[in-house]
């Protein structure tokens, strides 16, 4: 259905209801009682009242929302937090769906939207939304209307339950958004800052998802190359594990061209973590052959031991004995091209 055409001038200006709607009339009821000067559109003679009936309901279910927010910035300095988060619902929902004309208008009426955070658990400014799901017109519409591309979500700074949280660089990596995340780099987000809670960067999240594009940009940004996260794992293959450098994360998810990229940037190849697996432990466990290829072949050490603590026991195997334990025979292959034969020391 196309875009429904405003009302005439003598339907606009009647005031009485029809019969024929009364869900819309207990709404429009309640709508005047507040906003007295905001009329609805409403059929009045028995002649046109079916032809109108559907084109009414219609409009009104397309525009109430932005009926009442416009009525609401008209009182703008009397605002509630109520009253903001019914338009800031408005505001997303414009944002999920490109409608960035009608978002600019709306950020006019209601400025303090910009750096209004959603009444939940993330706490997402309306920048955080489009990160995650909108457009990059949408993130430059928002930026252009103050904005900031490096605030967190979370309560706002002051409040007593303010928390840290991820920059909507952050948001847009980790839901895979690229095109979003380039254009938030376009505006100046700054590529070091990490989860606070995770010490993820958004190279964690290129590498990890293969977002070539995204890599490359960030690295032009001077990301931090061997940024060490510190979230706690398990894996089938790799049991119990800790932490990653984006370069980890390329040869977990055998990434090949995100592992050649990230060495040839510059990244440790033999980066180790908190129990001492480097990446060539990762890429062994997995059985990824391309990817211990490229790490290897970038002089990775195959013999590299872990610290890894299992009950009271620690153990000190080697990325060749993951490729065993595993049953990765390719890989199993490859190592022992490489590396010295197991000495039977691993616990």
């Amino acid at each position: 259905m196309g875009k429904i055409a405003a009302p005439s001038a003598p339907l606009a200006q009647t005031e009485r209801y029809h019969p024929a709607l009364p869900a819309l009339n207990h709404t429009l009821g309640d709508m005047f009682d507040q906003f007295p000067d905001s009329r609805p559109i409403v059929a009045q003679s028995d002649l046109n009242v079916a032809a109108l009936a559907e084109r009414q309901a219609l409009w009104l279910v397309r525009d109430t929302g932005l009926f009442v927010t416009r009525s609401l910035a008209r009182t703008a300095p009397m605002l509630t937090r109520h009253d903001l988060q019914m338009a800031f619902a408005a505001a997303a929902a414009m944002v999920e769906r490109d409608e960035l004309d009608e978002l600019a208008r709306l950020l006019g009426d209601l400025p303090a939207l910009i750096d209004f955070r959603a009444d939940d658990e993330e706490a997402f400014s309306l920048l955080h939304v489009a990160a995650r799901g909108g457009s990059p017109r949408s993130i430059a519409v928002l930026i252009e209307q103050g904005a900031l591309p490096d605030q967190g979500c979370g309560r706002e700074p002051g409040a007593g339950d303010a928390l840290p949280g991820l920059t909507p660089l952050l948001i847009a990596a980790r839901n895979r958004q690229e095109d979003c995340a380039l254009e938030l780099l376009d505006w100046g987000a700054d590529p070091a800052l990490a989860d606070p809670a995770s010490g993820d960067t958004p190279l964690h999240y290129a590498a990890s998802f293969g977002m070539e594009q995204l890599a490359r940009r960030l690295m032009l940004a001077n990301a931090p190359l061997d940024a060490l996260a510190h979230w706690r794992s398990f894996d089938d293959e790799l049991g119990n594990y800790e932490g990653c450098t984006p370069l980890h994360m390329a040869a977990l998810g055998n990434q090949l061209d995100l592992v050649w990229l990230l060495i040839k940037a510059g990244a440790a190849r033999d980066a180790a973590v908190a129990d001492q697996r480097t990446p060539l432990f990762y890429a062994a466990a997995r059985g990824h052959v391309g990817a211990l290829e490229v790490v290897l072949a970038a002089g990775a050490d195959p013999n590299a031991r872990e610290a890894s603590k299992v009950s009271d026991i620690t153990t000190d195997l080697t990325p060749l004995h993951y490729a065993v334990l595993n049953g990765h025979s390719a890989a199993v292959a490859m190592l022992c091209v490489t590396a010295q034969m197991p000495t039977g020391r691993g616990q």
